[in-house]
């Protein structure tokens, strides 16, 4: 079961907020995602990057991240495969060379990727 879901976004829109309000184990947070990061406790079992696509984002990112999440646990990255920079897809493939990489099409237009790293 999980016991709580928690979500950091420069921006929430309001049809998030109204689409998570029935459940009871979701904390939306509004802010810099770093600087949200460093101020949480525990541990996580799971966490989703999506950063923007610079490659300096996303190792910040992930490096805030990484101290939380548990041994075992998966962190997911988004835009893997976004064709407008190869941010994301170059810090993978020097921190975590064996991530697996899984191929995603939202849209007729879009491949976007989605990476998965499990913390030893």
């Amino acid at each position: 079961a999980v016991e709580e879901v928690v979500a950091v976004d420069r921006e929430i829109r309001a049809d998030a907020i109204n689409a998570l309000a029935s459940c009871g184990n979701v904390r939306l947070i509004e802010g810099d995602a770093v600087e949200t990061i460093n101020g949480l406790d525990g541990e996580f079992d799971f966490v989703y990057v999506d950063a923007g696509h610079r490659y300096e984002d996303v190792k910040t990112q992930t490096e805030a991240v990484w101290l939380l999440v548990r041994k075992g646990g998966v962190v997911a990255f988004h835009d893997v495969l976004a064709e407008d920079d190869d941010g994301v897809r170059r810090y993978l493939g020097e921190r975590f060379p064996g991530a697996l990489i899984l191929q995603t099409k939202p849209f007729p237009w879009a491949v976007t990727g989605l990476a998965l790293v499990v913390k030893g």
